[in-house]
């Protein structure tokens, strides 16, 4: 089981005037995305409307689709111009390529990193050895 992080700036954007259901519902895409290799380069999730149904209980699942729907459609208030301001864009039976994954994903990968160091020097420090610095 993998973790992702939400992005302090996630409901700035455009998904600052949609209802609870729409951020809600960005929030699970963000937490259950994956890294995906293909034509966006980002990353893909999938999303089941009748399992989603359960996280989402006052939710009908009409309304859950038509939320995935509204994802799908262009944005024209998104920050980002690529695809359209797509949030998702579908692949396949239940699965979503998220175009802007890698973007969110590299400063997790750069927050990794800074705390596998601070982990290390921890270590070093630990055993009355110098700290090994490594930029």
């Amino acid at each position: 089981m993998g973790y992702n992080f939400l992005h302090e700036d996630a409901f700035d954007g455009s998904l600052l005037p949609l209802p609870t259901l729409h951020k809600a519902i960005w929030a699970y895409v963000v937490a259950k995305a994956k890294p995906h290799h293909g034509a966006t380069g980002g990353g893909a999730v999938r999303l089941v409307p009748m399992l989603m149904a359960v996280y989402f209980p006052d939710a009908t699942l009409e309304k859950i689709k038509e939320v995935i729907d509204f994802f799908c459609e262009p944005d024209d208030a998104s920050r980002t111009e690529e695809f359209e301001g797509r949030k998702l864009l579908p692949m396949g039976r239940d699965m979503y390529a998220i175009p802007t994954y890698e973007t969110h994903a590299g400063s997790r990968l750069a927050r990794d990193a800074e705390r596998k160091r601070r982990e290390r020097e921890v270590k070093h420090t630990l055993n009355g050895s110098a700290p090994l610095i490594m930029s």
